[in-house]
């Protein structure tokens, strides 16, 4: 009886410390509000992308996802340790004035 308690406690510990989260889940949980700041837009308008591996596949170090939002974009890459960096020359805007 033993054997359930423990895969039980292993699957929470796993949700809670991230493991197993789909990108989509990490990404909304430990950056969207880094992007919206960064982006200057609600959190609500905010697009993801999938740029190399699918919004609902497990997350993994090296995982790149493309935000959208209020006609900007930038690129984030997750790395082990560090969680979701920007990368801050792929912040633009998409509907750039005249010059």
């Amino acid at each position: 009886m033993r054997r359930p308690i423990h895969i039980a406690l292993a699957l929470s510990f796993m949700a809670v410390s991230g493991c197993g989260a789909t990108v989509r889940q990490s990404f909304a949980e430990n950056a969207l509000e880094r992007a919206a700041f960064e982006l200057k837009c609600p959190k609500e308008l905010i697009e993801l992308v999938p740029l190399n591996r699918g919004l609902d596949d497990r997350n993994e170090p090296e995982t790149q996802v493309g935000v959208r939002g209020c006609g900007k974009q930038a690129m984030y890459v997750y790395m082990k340790g560090a969680g979701w960096i920007a990368n801050p020359s792929a912040v633009e805007d998409q509907n750039p004035g005249p010059q």
